[in-house]
């Protein structure tokens, strides 16, 4: 394809017609004329005394956090620079390329990245929300699967996986969970948030930040986006877009780290030169927490409700202070007010209505440093020896394509063809006597530089905590438990990365229940698909006839917890390996009743269906069953039947072996004669049953016992 030229006739042309004025960019955004219509009086938010002092305070907040935290972002943003490959600084580039020397980059830092990012792409966490109360274990068990759809159609995986791996990179990820303003989908969303957008409390020590006052977030919109999302500050947004040039000249620029930030004043908006610009505003939503006196809730059983702010309008909330499941009374608290800010004007404000009364923003640390609690991720320690590397490689390769020459003065006419042929792999030079030119070359200094390369190729992964076994790399540890145990090696050493992902998972997942409880009150149906494609359809908030609600999400309290260890491919893989190694030194008559839980262990697909046939053979029960379920209350009465059943049978049998033996004892009486025929054929009947049961019984035992001697039959040879 070939390059676009614009003629003189062209640019006369654009010029012409260099896009919308600002009026014109939102002449048809609804809600825009009235608010223009209003414009002859001021905006309460640039009135009112209180707005006007949280403003202040907000603005001070702000400017501190980019002052206090612009070096480490730009340690970290220098991170992705070296996972993505840029690792030469511009001007040892400059001096290579002068030389005529490509800067190569030998990126080690990139696989153990990629490592770290598909382990946890392989890793994932199962959960399940738990009751209160004894009474709510089937709403439970509904919530889990409302939170697994909720989850489902956000694709939280993926925003999970997008965090995680700038939290090893970076030191610090970000997941936004919160409500939508728009009706046509689901109301809670969850979705990744980019580090570059996010400022927060510094001061915070914890690593959910709890403990933290206030939370930023930058957002650069498009003019005519900004305006319909506030109508009513049209006149604000419009004098921020015109003040826009004044941000690229902040003491905070981060242009070098959000290349978007260039085009507040232009600056890449016109590559042409032809005077288009693109009109952009950057917009900062700040949460932050005040003390007030409020009314709150408290109660035992009201789980995270318990001291949220009540509000009278909740239903929710009424009818538990009505039932009487929780009291009202008056504390002093920190409560979460938001804020959104354009330049110097307020565009919103107001006290944020969750009851969980925590930041949206869902953190996901990689490291931090005790010095001054800021983030790192793992590519901080391997900069130093990658740059090493790099300019090693490069000074090697130098040496060896390089050779020096010593020759007396006046011993050659053109020096300059001299030195061009000398460098030439194919060079002809020709001399009256080679006593007066001597070449050299280092190959022996080359050889060093390769070898300290090596040292750093191998501190890089040491510090990385990514081994060479855990790569599938081949290396000297050639038994099985050689490599097991260097394998584990690396898993320990990255269990920090992954335990703080864990924590910011189960944060998630217990904000997600708060607002499935607050917000989830209409009448839904939701659909659940399992592992084997089954699809099972779940209804919630079904009025009732007689006016209760069936199902209803927002009436319970419950708790968020997680299955972790048991969903951790490498602790659950050992486990099974080690019980099928105890397994297999036990007689057959016992493994049949460990067998379900020796296949529940495995990754088999599946797995489900599989313990649950084997526990019907085994009689064995399911230990996390929920007793109260009426299903299992079932089951367990039909084992109580069964067992009762074969207890009246083995009753029969030792009264008729009773019976039989008082009869033989009077062979001259007919009538006991008959008897004992009677009760011969009974207890031939009654023999056959028990036999029966015990043929089927060593059946099931047989099969055991002989897959698990088939390992060891060797095949036969293959004729020649």
């Amino acid at each position: 394809m070939g390059s676009i030229d614009f003629t003189t006739e062209d640019q006369d042309t654009v010029l012409q017609d260099q896009g919308l004025t600002l009026d014109e960019q939102t002449r048809d955004i609804p809600g825009v004329k009235e608010a223009e219509r209003k414009s002859g009086t001021e905006h309460f938010l640039d009135t009112d005394e209180t707005v006007k002092r949280h403003r202040r305070m907000v603005i001070g907040w702000w400017n501190y956090e980019r002052s206090k935290q612009a070096d480490s972002r730009a340690e970290r943003m220098k991170a992705h620079d070296y996972v993505d490959g840029k690792q030469w600084a511009d001007d040892d580039e400059a001096e290579l390329d002068e030389r005529g020397q490509k800067a190569c980059v030998y990126n080690l830092v990139k696989s153990t990245h990629d490592w770290l990012t598909g382990t946890e792409r392989r890793t994932r966490f199962d959960y399940s929300v738990l009751p209160r109360r004894k009474d709510d274990g089937k709403s439970a068990q509904g919530k889990t699967k409302l939170l697994k759809y909720v989850n489902s159609v956000n694709k939280a995986r993926y925003a999970r996986s997008q965090a995680f791996k700038d939290q090893v990179i970076s030191g610090l990820g970000w997941t936004d969970i919160g409500i939508r303003g728009d009706d046509s989908e689901e109301p809670i969303y969850l979705r990744y948030e980019d580090w570059r957008n996010v400022w927060h409390d510094s001061c915070g020590k914890q690593l959910d930040l709890d403990d933290g006052r206030y939370q930023f977030r930058s957002r650069i919109v498009d003019y005519d986006i900004a305006v319909a999302m506030f109508p009513d500050r049209k006149d604000a947004i419009k004098a921020s877009v015109m003040q826009g040039k004044d941000l690229t000249d902040d003491q905070y620029d981060e242009s070098s780290i959000n290349p978007e930030l260039d085009e507040l004043d232009g600056q890449d908006a016109d590559p042409f030169g032809l005077g288009i610009n693109r009109d952009r505003v950057r917009l900062v939503a700040c949460e932050f927490r005040v003390v007030e006196k409020v009314s709150v809730l408290r109660g035992k059983d009201i789980g995270s409700l318990n001291g949220a702010v009540y509000d009278e309008k909740n239903k929710g909330m009424r009818s538990m202070v009505d039932g009487e499941l929780c009291s009202v009374v008056d504390s002093t608290r920190f409560i979460m007010m938001w804020m959104v800010f354009c330049g110097k004007y307020v565009l919103a404000y107001g006290r944020r209505p969750y009851n969980h009364n925590r930041f949206r923003l869902i953190p996901h640390w990689g490291y931090k440093k005790k010095r001054d609690g800021t983030p790192y991720g793992v590519p901080a320690q391997q900069m130093d020896p990658q740059d090493d590397l790099n300019k090693r490689r490069a000074k090697a390769l130098w040496i060896l394509s390089s050779n020096q020459m010593v020759i007396e003065d006046n011993n050659w006419k053109d020096f300059d063809d001299l030195i061009e042929e000398k460098d030439r792999p194919d060079g002809n030079l020709v001399v009256k006597k080679l006593e007066g030119i001597e070449l050299r070359n280092q190959t022996a200094l080359a050889r060093e530089h390769i070898m300290l390369m090596e040292q750093d190729a191998r501190f890089i992964e040491s510090t990385g905590g990514v081994t060479d076994e855990n790569r599938g790399v081949e290396t000297n540890a050639t038994s099985g438990r050689a490599i097991k145990a260097r394998q584990d090696q690396g898993h320990v050493n990255t269990a920090e990365l992954y335990d703080n992902h864990l924590l910011a998972f189960f944060l998630e997942g217990e904000v997600t229940l708060s607002l499935i409880e607050q917000y989830m009150t209409e009448e839904k149906t939701i659909r659940i698909t399992g592992d084997q494609g089954k699809m099972d359809f779940i209804d919630f908030n079904v009025p009732a006839p007689d006016g209760e609600t069936v199902n209803d999400v927002t009436e319970t309290q419950c708790d968020f917890v997680i299955d972790a260890e048991n969903y951790n491919a490498t602790v659950r893989q050992n486990m099974f390996e080690q019980f099928g190694d105890m397994l297999s030194k036990l007689p057959a008559e016992i493994i049949l009743h460990l067998l379900d839980l020796w296949i529940d262990m495995s990754d088999l697909p599946g797995r489900e269906i599989a313990v649950e046939r084997i526990r019907a053979i085994n009689g064995q029960e399911d230990p996390d069953a929920d007793p109260n379920d009426p299903k299992v209350q079932a089951e367990q009465q039909a084992k109580i039947d069964e067992a009762a059943r074969q207890k009246a049978i083995e009753d029969a049998l030792l009264q008729l072996e009773m019976d039989l033996k008082e009869s033989e004892a009077n062979k001259n009486d007919a009538q006991a004669e008959k008897a004992v025929a009677e009760a011969k054929a009974k207890l031939a009947e009654v023999r056959q049953l028990f036999e029966n049961s015990r043929i089927k019984k060593a059946e099931v035992l047989d099969k055991i016992e002989a897959r698990r001697e088939a390992p060891k039959q060797l095949p036969a040879p293959r004729a020649s």
